[in-house]
Order: C-alpha cells, then structure tokens, then sequence
C-alpha cells in the first residue's frame, strides 16, 4: 500500500464532512426539544396528559423554570398558537404535561434576556388583569433583584411599568375591596392616591430615584422620560402656576436633564398644549387669568421659560413669546 499527500479533491471532501458534521451538531444543540424552558403567563396550567381536557395538576406564576423531559412529537393548535406539549418537572418537584405557548426557551447565560422579553411582551397586555399584573410585578421584583447583568437597569425600569399596569388594573369603584386595599397596604411607600380622579399612583420619585442610579447610562433617558410620563396625584383645577409646576416636574423635569433627547418635541408639545389653552382663556377674559400663589406663578414661569431656552427646538422663542405674554396679565 502506497502512503502519500491526499489529493486536493479529497481534502475538500473531507473538510466538507467535517463542516457538515460541526453544523448538524450546533444545530442540534441549538434545537435541544429539551431545554430548560420558562413560563411566560400566569396560571400555566401544568396537566396530566398533553390535553386542554386533562386533569390540572398545578397552575404555575410566571417566571416558573421547568424541567423538560419529554415532548410530544408533533404540535397542537391552541387558539392562534402552534406548539409542543412538554412533560416537565417544576422547582417543587411536581410533574405534568404543560402547552409550550406559554413557555419559552431558557438559556444558560442569557437568562437576564428571556426575564426582559417575558416583561416587555406582558407589558403590551391590553386591559390587563390585577392578579397578572401582580404576578408580573413580583416577578420582576425578584429577577431585577437578583440581576447581575447588563439587562438590570431595563429590568427594574419594567418593574415599576408593572407596578403602573397592577395599580391601573384596580377599577376605580371597587378600592374598599379586601384584596386590592391589602395590596396596596403592603406597597404603600411605592404608591400614593389621588382623590380627583379615584386611582392609586406610582411615586414619582422611584422613576427619577432611578434615573439618578444610572444617569449614565442611555437608559437613563428611557427611565426620566417614563418618570414625566408618570401621573400626579391632585387636580390643577384650571390655576395656571399649578399646571406650570406639574410641567416642570415632569415633561419639563426631562427637558431639564436631555434638552436635545430623544422625546423633547414630544415634550414641548405637551407643554404647547396647556399654553394653547391658557391663550384662549386670555382672549375670553377680561380680567387677570387664575392663579392660587402669585409669587409661585411667577417662579414657576421663569423655572419652565429656562428649561425651554435649554432645547435647541425652532419653535422655543414662540413658547417663550407666549409665556411672556400670559405672564404679563398676571398682575
């Protein structure tokens, strides 16, 4: 038998298989049927045979980690989503059969990832339901706690924008009753209420608490911009250093901190808004426009005519003209 240097072609060939072997096994455990997965709704049914008619054996939060150990072999169509069932084991032990739709996949490292998407999809929800909204809200408690990773500051951002979806999930006409007054009993330094309009409220000073903790970072804008997005409790009532002094702690508390960000116009739009307003009582009245404190009205002027110089919008000397002109029927 004759030893010499492989031809070309058989170097090709072989590096090809090598290449096909290499790809066929990362997808393969790209593709793991059984890898860790994660609930991504409340009250996942955990079942004891793959079946929306099987016997329930457990319901699990949100943010449960399971265990798979076997899939069905092919999918089901539950309402609009095609999955898997998966038998799975949970943190207590437990065993049954769950819908993959409401599960997703964990991977090991990128865990901090799959937290913020359960979050930012659950945060979409429209008319959500109080107890969900807990469920999301004390899961975010817990993953943005325990959080190490690059993804902590967006995690607890989406903590406090649950904790705005459970408090806008209490209807109004039912505050006395027992599980929504206890709930907020215990969240009671995080929220506040305001007798106008019959709703608990977020404090705003988390939000800008937490845009001070990473005023460095980009998303510190994202956070001081849901910071002026957030309500206050109270009700202006048509005086106009009031409606000044809620602008400049929260649109105008944003311009302050990004005069060129990414929501100034928006911001400055909202503020037009009330000026518009406050002209057109000008035209109707005759005497002096309303205020509660002369001396606050004056101050909050000159605190929200100084933030708007800081932007560089093309329509700040209109606002500032405006505000110049209500200020001088301010006798």
């Amino acid at each position: 038998m004759l030893f010499g240097r492989p031809t070309r072609i058989g170097s090709c060939v072989l590096s090809i298989l090598i290449l096909l072997l290499f790809s066929a096994s990362f997808a393969f455990a790209q593709a793991d049927p059984l890898q860790t997965r994660i609930t991504t709704a409340s009250g996942v049914r955990v079942r004891t045979a793959p079946q929306t008619a099987a016997e329930e054996v457990t319901r699990l939060p949100i943010g449960t980690i399971l265990t798979p150990m076997e899939r069905v072999g092919s999918k089901e169509k539950i309402g609009s989503v095609e999955e898997y069932w998966y038998r799975i084991k949970t943190p207590d032990s437990k065993e049954g059969w769950v819908f993959g739709g409401l599960t997703g996949p964990l991977q090991t490292g990128a865990e901090e990832a799959a937290y913020l998407k359960i979050a930012r999809d659950r945060l979409q929800v429209q008319n959500p339901v109080f107890a969900d909204m807990v469920d999301l809200f004390e899961f975010l408690t817990r993953v943005s706690n325990a959080a190490t990773g690059a993804k902590k500051p967006e995690l607890e951002l989406d903590r406090l924008l649950a904790l705005q979806k459970v408090l806008t999930a209490i209807p109004v006409q039912e505050h006395d009753q027992a599980k929504y007054k206890k709930w907020v009993k215990d969240h009671d330094s995080d929220v506040i209420y305001s007798e106008p309009g019959g709703q608990w409220m977020v404090k705003s000073v988390l939000f800008w608490d937490l845009q001070k903790k990473y005023a460095r970072l980009p998303i510190g804008e994202q956070i001081a911009w849901a910071g002026a997005q957030n309500p206050l409790p109270g009700e202006c009532e048509g005086f106009m250093d009031c409606e000044l002094g809620y602008f400049n702690l929260t649109s105008g508390r944003y311009l302050n901190l990004y005069p060129s960000g990414a929501h100034a116009e928006e911001a400055l739009s909202q503020l037009s808004e009330d000026i518009t307003r406050m002209m057109e009582d000008l035209k109707q009245r005759s005497d002096a426009l309303q205020v509660s404190d002369k001396s606050d009205f004056h101050k909050e002027m000159g605190l929200a005519k100084a933030t708007i110089e800081k932007t560089n919008s093309p329509r700040k000397r209109k606002l500032i003209e405006d505000l110049n002109q209500i200020e001088a029927r301010i006798k």
